[in-house]
């Protein structure tokens, strides 16, 4: 199986992928997929990049591609995810953090989960972990949630902040991060159970 985590800025996400790697021995997969679309398309780091982090509209790319002679748009992104998540799935299992992968169609057993945590503690954290003042926090979190909003919208035409494009939504608000790990382990072992008991009845 995959385990999907997407996670709002702030909300301990990034650090519940690592634990659950560690505990799972799975291994944890984010900027390494950019490098692979990199690798597949022979586009340019900074084309997947325009994509993946500044969101460009497809018109920009498209108006960029004149000059450069060399598109990737979201189309591009889509469908080299959906090649990497397989080839993953393949391998064995792994924790995809972000990048839009819960809204991938399933071929394999998959664990969805979303992290999320009220705006305070999104900012305490900021505040704590990155030296960030409240009001960089602030603004840090509402441009990061945009740009995730949008980059769903417009790669995968779906809602970021829709609870039921996942499997599990965690609030890590009162949850420490080993808790809310273990929230996803317990999920894992209930779609395990579910899919052996699916091959069962098939067989």
């Amino acid at each position: 199986p995959l385990i999907t985590i997407s996670r709002q800025l702030g909300s301990g996400g990034r650090g519940v992928a690592n634990t659950l790697g560690a505990r799972l021995r799975w291994p944890v997969y984010d900027r390494e997929l950019i490098d692979e679309m990199v690798r597949r398309s022979h586009a340019s780091r900074e084309l997947v990049l325009d994509v993946d982090e500044k969101v460009t509209s497809r018109a920009l790319l498209w108006m960029g591609a004149i000059v450069t002679q060399e598109l990737f748009d979201h189309d591009d992104y889509r469908s080299l995810l959906l090649q990497i998540l397989a080839s993953l799935a393949d391998k064995g299992s792994a924790i995809i953090l972000g990048h839009g992968a819960n809204f991938a169609p399933r071929h394999h057993p998959r664990l969805d989960v979303r992290v999320i945590a009220p705006l305070e503690s999104r900012v305490e954290r900021l505040v704590r972990c990155e030296g960030m003042t409240r009001s960089q926090a602030i603004l840090a979190i509402r441009q990061s949630d945009q740009r995730r909003r949008n980059f769903t919208r417009r790669v995968y035409q779906g809602d970021w902040d829709d609870a039921s494009n996942y499997d599990l939504v965690i609030n890590t608000g009162k949850l420490a991060t080993a808790e809310a790990a273990g929230l996803v382990e317990d999920a894992l072992e209930d779609l395990l159970r579910v899919a052996a008991s699916q091959q069962t009845d098939l067989g």
